[in-house]
């Protein structure tokens, strides 16, 4: 689904990994950008995910093509079965089957395979 979605919208990745549920209307075919994931390196305590606004600094609406909504539909559905909580309003909507966020090398690889 994420390479679907960041070839239908031109979502940066980190833009696309922010998304939850809440920020999509399938009814509308739109969805919200309001946040980024993004990594902090620390010096001598590795890297931590943090959300962020957009590389913009301004929330934006992206429409979305009927294809990309129907599959974003399915998708829901499909995670639905697996966990009813990953499709809670608050939950991210690219996540790790455990809700979390992927880490964005991981993403990568994922959306490209």
């Amino acid at each position: 689904m994420g390479r679907r979605l960041l070839a239908a919208t031109g979502l940066r990745r980190g833009e696309a990994q922010a998304l939850r549920w809440r920020d999509v209307d399938l009814d509308a075919a739109r969805i919200a950008v309001r946040r980024s994931v993004g990594v902090v390196k620390e010096k001598g305590a590795g890297e931590e995910l943090v959300e962020g606004p957009p590389n913009t600094g301004r929330s934006r609406v992206v429409d979305l093509d009927a294809g990309t909504a129907a599959a974003l539909r399915a998708y829901r559905a499909a995670r639905e079965e697996v966990a009813p909580g990953l499709v809670r309003d608050t939950a991210v909507l690219l996540s790790e089957l455990d809700g979390t966020h992927r880490h964005p090398e991981r993403f990568s690889r994922r959306s490209t395979a």
